[in-house]
């Protein structure tokens, strides 16, 4: 049975129904994805609660077995959107109720409940696509200690002061070191494009051709990624031309709530 290692949780909301993507890599060398919908998002609250909660079909409640550290019995609350997770939890706060792990996200969640970390054993049927990514549907998970080999990819960019435009993308693995460069005539150990469009274009090509498991540089997300999806956003490349990930989707730069405030990036399989 195939092991291999979770780099990341996410999901995908197709038809209506949410599905989660765990990405990972096989310890026998190839990507895959394993896709599962028939999870559904929840949480808990109090069971005196319960008549707080709107009058809604699309809402399952549950009693069940369970009580806060006080004692006091807890109903699990499902709903079909993990969206809506929030929406409730803040209604039912301004009416006074409280909410157990209404803050987890979805993906997380379902992490915890199949008692996973980062290692899995995937029972279950797989299909190859023709990028070489090996997708499993449905499958029975099991936790399991897998350290596959990672592919690393480190990217440095250059720019104008304003980072209002890109002129050089240099990327580097344990194997090679390859610079992209805008030039009208040709230099020496670089390769060149004629506009800027091209450039990124072709970056964004090569990072899936080479499929790294880990994207990393100095400063790489407050700069490098956002600069470069914002200038491919501004540029007008469709989604696909510049897509950096495994699946479909943009670079996301999100910021914690935390003190720190770190920045971090989600790339779809990366």
């Amino acid at each position: 049975m195939p092991r291999g290692l979770i780099l990341q949780p996410s999901y995908r909301v197709r038809n209506g129904i949410p599905v989660v993507q765990l990405h990972g890599r096989l310890e026998d060398g190839p990507a895959f994805r394993v896709e599962d919908d028939r999870f559904r998002p929840y949480f808990f609250v109090h069971q005196k609660s319960v008549s707080l909660l709107p009058r809604d079909s699309d809402i399952q409640v549950e009693e069940i077995p369970l009580c806060d550290l006080a004692g006091n019995p807890v109903s699990k609350v499902t709903v079909t959107q993990p969206r809506s997770v929030p929406v409730l939890r803040e209604k039912l706060e301004e009416r006074g109720a409280v909410c157990f792990e209404a803050d987890i996200r979805f993906p997380y969640r379902y992490l915890i409940d199949h008692g996973l970390r980062t290692g899995v054993e995937i029972l279950g049927e797989a299909k190859t696509l023709r990028s070489g990514l090996v997708v499993f549907e449905n499958p029975e998970l099991r936790a399991a200690d897998s350290r596959p080999d990672l592919g690393i990819l480190s990217l440095d960019i250059e720019t104008s002061p304003d980072a209002s435009e890109v002129f050089s993308i240099a990327i580097a693995t344990r194997d090679f070191e390859e610079v992209h460069l805008i030039s009208p005539a040709a230099v020496k150990g670089a390769i060149i494009h004629a506009t800027e469009s091209d450039l990124l274009a072709a970056f964004a090509a090569r990072v899936r051709e080479l499929d790294p498991d880990v994207l990393i540089g100095w400063n790489v997300v407050d700069f490098d990624l956002r600069v470069l999806e914002a200038r491919a956003e501004k540029l007008g490349l469709s989604p696909a031309t510049r897509r950096l990930g495994r699946s479909e989707g943009s670079i996301r730069i999100l910021q914690d709530r935390g003190f720190t405030r770190q920045s971090r990036a989600e790339i779809p399989g990366r």
